[in-house]
């Protein structure tokens, strides 16, 4: 899953935190996941890992420093 919202001439931060749909949090995720700070957020969720649930998923996206009204986009994908 990528949540992207660059490039930006401001040095904004946006948080993604992740929730299965039991509610479990998988954690709040930042720019620097990746080893890179570029405006991007990109995870993979192994689907054979024991915290893939079937069912709806909720993903909080959070401007943790922002200067003006931000855009995002926010992208799944799914493992076939």
């Amino acid at each position: 899953m990528y949540l992207d919202w660059g490039p930006s001439p401001n040095p904004d931060s946006l948080a993604l935190t992740i929730y299965t749909p039991s509610w479990r949090n998988l954690g709040t995720l930042r720019d620097i996941i990746d080893g890179q700070t570029n405006d991007m957020i990109h995870i993979d969720i192994d689907p054979n890992g024991d915290y893939v649930d079937r069912g709806t998923w909720t993903f909080d996206v959070y401007g943790e420093q922002v200067s003006s009204r931000r855009s995002y986009t926010l992208n799944v994908y799914q493992h076939s």
